[in-house]
Formats: C-alpha cells, structure tokens, sequence
C-alpha cells in the first residue's frame, strides 16, 4: 500500500493495475470469507484512497489534454479505458446474484463521465473569456461572436489533429469536444439575445445563423 501511495504521487501511472490487482484480490477474500467485517473495512479504505490518488493523476491528464505529452497522454487513457472496462464488468454482476459481503459497493466509479463534465467545464472556461475592445469599433457582441467563433474552430481542430490520433475510437473525443463547446455556445447567444439587439448586431447574428455556421 505504502509503495503505490508513493508511485502514485510521483504520477507514475503504471501502478494503476497493482492497484487493480489489490481490488480484486479484496473482493475473493471477501467472497471467501478470509477476513473479518473491520478488516474488509480497513483495507477497502486503503484501496479507495489510492484509486483517489490514481483518478486526479489520471484526469489530470486528461483536463489539458493538449499541454500533456503524448506517452503520458496514452498512459491516462488506458487506464481510464480499463476502469471503463470495470465499471461495465461491475454493471454486469450486479444484476446477477448478491455481491461481496462486508464490502461497500464502490462501482461504477464513471470516470468517463468525469472526464467529459471536465470537457464541458473546458469549453465553457474558453467560450466565457471576453476580449478587450479593439480598434476597429465592434460591438460587444461583435467581439463575443468572433471570440467564440475563432475559439471553437481552433479548439476544435486541434482536437481533431492532435488528440483523435490518441484517442480510443470508442472514446468519441471529437464528438465529446464539439458537443460541449456547441452546447457552451448556443447557451452564451441565448443569453447575448435576451437584450434588444441593434440593427447591426441582429444582422451579424442571422448572417452567422444563415451563411457562416452551416460553413
């Protein structure tokens, strides 16, 4: 236990299946009736805290996908592929007979779905920021659009480039970053068109609706 808490705060990734292994080997013993009720509990604790340790290195990782290098990149996927794997595994013996006594049911985890309010919470920090006024006398909502325009389709085609080729496919990162940043934008014009727009502004929101976005 001592040696994975202190892999796992180096950020060696690695130790995610010894961690997996201790999991495991939890529950047979617990099947089995090999240990006592306090005993499951206290190791059942220890466990948990290192998958605690284990979930912010890995989702770490993944906030900033774009800044991580690429093995370590790979490394937090897979591992965020195998706790999937888990979770589904879990699902299954669910509805099957009773689980292990004595133990806390700790699955699903759902890191997946971590990972991708991670993503919407990304999409939402980009789209939110608002440039300073610039030179060429924009409105404020001119300069919103633009921002948020420039800022999905760089966003998104870095995705595109550089993350898809990491990515499992079952995964759907592109869809995972399109969703949220589609969905961050139609919210912000939503609430930009709450207020009596000018003449100018009404005819870049239906020039964007009509011409630009199908683009």
């Amino acid at each position: 236990m001592e040696e994975l808490k202190a892999d796992l705060e180096r950020g060696r990734l690695e130790a995610a299946r010894p961690l997996l292994a201790l999991e495991l080997e939890l529950q047979e013993a617990a099947a089995a009736g090999r240990a006592s009720e306090e005993e499951l509990v206290r190791r059942q604790s220890e466990v948990e805290a290192l998958y605690a340790l284990l979930r912010d290195q890995v989702l770490g990782q993944l906030r900033r996908p774009l800044e991580a290098e690429p093995e370590r990149l790979r490394q937090a996927l897979a591992v965020l592929a195998e706790q999937e794997r888990q979770d589904h595994a879990a699902a299954a013996a669910a509805a099957g007979p009773p689980g292990c006594p004595g133990l806390a049911a700790t699955r699903p985890r759902g890191w997946l779905q971590l990972w991708r309010d991670g993503v919407a919470q990304a999409a939402a920090e980009r789209l939110s920021r608002r440039p300073a006024a610039d030179a060429e006398g924009r409105t404020e909502a001119e300069r919103a659009f633009l921002h948020m325009g420039r800022t999905m389709k760089e966003d998104l085609e870095a995705v595109v480039e550089r993350l898809k080729p990491l990515f499992p496919a079952d995964i759907r990162v592109v869809a995972a970053y399109a969703e949220s940043y589609h969905a961050e934008f139609a919210s912000q014009l939503s609430a930009l068109t709450q207020f009596e727009l000018c003449p100018r502004d009404t005819y870049m929101l239906l020039l964007w609706v009509q011409n630009l976005y199908p683009k």
